[in-house]
């Protein structure tokens, strides 16, 4: 019987079996396979740049949320927040482990950063036009 397998990095699905173990913490590992070596190698530096890189991007999420909260008070906080997000985003395009299982961490990572992006372009530009607009207003 052939088993396939699908990559851990470019998702693809393929009978090569090249073994990669995921280790976010000492008490979460997770077993994958890879199609090559160089998508092995690609995953293992991905995955390590998650568990060295997680503390920012918590930091940075949570500061994007305390302006969107703060957005309560004035509109504008709100843009600020989706900046913040929309460029967390596009600098740590993490997701859940679920979606990198599902379609592999190339197409994830791309996705997270098309939503990046759209939170920059059209989120940060909507919230400052209507904080212009409630301002004219008074």
């Amino acid at each position: 019987m052939n088993w396939h397998w699908q990559c851990a990095y470019c998702g693809i699905w393929t009978d090569n079996e090249i073994p990669l173990l995921i280790e976010f913490n000492k008490k979460h590992r997770k077993q994958a396979f890879c199609c090559s070596d160089e998508c092995k190698e690609k995953a293992r530096f991905f995955y390590g740049r998650i568990k060295r890189m997680t503390p920012l991007f918590l930091v940075l999420v949570a500061i994007s949320g305390l302006f969107i909260i703060a957005g309560i008070l004035y509109t504008i906080f709100i843009s600020a927040g989706c900046l913040i997000m929309g460029v967390t985003a596009l600098v740590l395009p993490y997701a859940t482990s679920e979606q990198f299982a599902e379609y592999g961490v190339k197409k994830t990572v791309k996705l997270v950063r098309i939503i990046g992006a759209l939170s920059i372009t059209i989120l940060c530009p909507l919230f400052i036009i209507l904080h212009i607009m409630q301002i004219s207003i008074l």
